[in-house]
């Protein structure tokens, strides 16, 4: 009763605004089928792969003389270059047939649908990782991030889900919030179930808070106070897997050789000259 005044029930909301500019986007690559050739092949006969359903499931089938799927989905070109027989349809375990189609919409150049992506985000996530269809996965956890409300309830499901998948930018959103909240998380929220490299994205996400000098989400050369997408497109640029742990996309860009300044300045002065 004494949050009642002159009748009325008050409630107090604290709010806290993000400063956009301190978040960089998420990064994802480009679709390597993003073409009008390769889209119009979507569900064609002559197609690659065609697509049916079977009973509760679904069954591809694969044609021998058509678009190569080898760089938007290895795993998918492995199975169907595993069949010898390519009349033969292949049933396709553990993916609807809802998902498998937004899957081969992409692989064909599609985009698939916001609200789509929306209601099926992890369904998503779960198939393009099985196949290895990076962009599309990292497509799908954006927007998983940026619909999710987290809290200390579903705070542990995140966690392990990230970690379950190597969503990294999932992760990296929920380590964010406990951060924040971490009077709250310390009294409510088991750590006993927690990701084995639990601290250490901890420890990562008390960096980014405490990181000084940073400007419009720019973390210099300081691989470990990097955010997900930061470390992403550095991985990208030089040619690396961008889909992994923190700890994966550290490792991979502390194995790219710096450049020799000194070399780079002498052959700067012998142009000069």
């Amino acid at each position: 009763m004494e949050n009642l005044v002159d009748g009325a029930l008050v409630i107090e909301v604290h709010m806290k605004l993000v400063d956009p500019t301190k978040i960089p986007p998420p990064f994802i690559p480009e679709n390597p089928s993003a073409c009008k050739i390769i889209q119009g092949m979507f569900m064609d006969e002559e197609s690659q792969i065609l697509c049916s359903r079977r009973g509760r499931g679904i069954q591809i089938q694969c044609e021998e003389e058509s678009h190569d799927f080898a760089e938007c989905s290895p795993t998918l070109a492995e199975l169907c270059g595993s069949e010898g027989d390519k009349t033969t349809p292949i049933p396709i375990p553990d993916v609807s047939p809802d998902v498998f189609h937004h899957l081969l919409f992409h692989l064909y150049g599609g985009k698939v649908a916001d609200d789509n992506m929306k209601s099926h985000a992890k369904e998503i996530i779960d198939a393009a990782d099985k196949y290895g269809v990076v962009d599309l996965k990292l497509s799908a956890e954006a927007c998983l991030v940026k619909t999710t409300t987290f809290s200390v309830e579903n705070l542990m499901d995140h966690l392990l889900y990230a970690d379950s998948k190597n969503c990294a930018l999932l992760k990296e959103a929920a380590m964010d919030f406990m951060v924040e909240n971490r009077d709250e998380v310390l009294e409510k929220v088991s750590f006993r179930d927690a990701p084995g490299d639990f601290v250490r994205d901890v420890l990562a996400a008390l960096a980014r808070g405490e990181k000084k000098g940073r400007t419009n989400g720019d973390s210099g050369t300081d691989l470990s106070a990097m955010r997900i997408s930061e470390l992403r497109l550095k991985a990208h640029e030089n040619g690396l897997n961008v889909d992994g742990s923190r700890e994966m996309l550290i490792a991979a860009l502390k194995g790219v050789p710096e450049e020799d300044e000194e070399e780079d300045s002498d052959e700067d002065e012998e142009e000069e000259d």
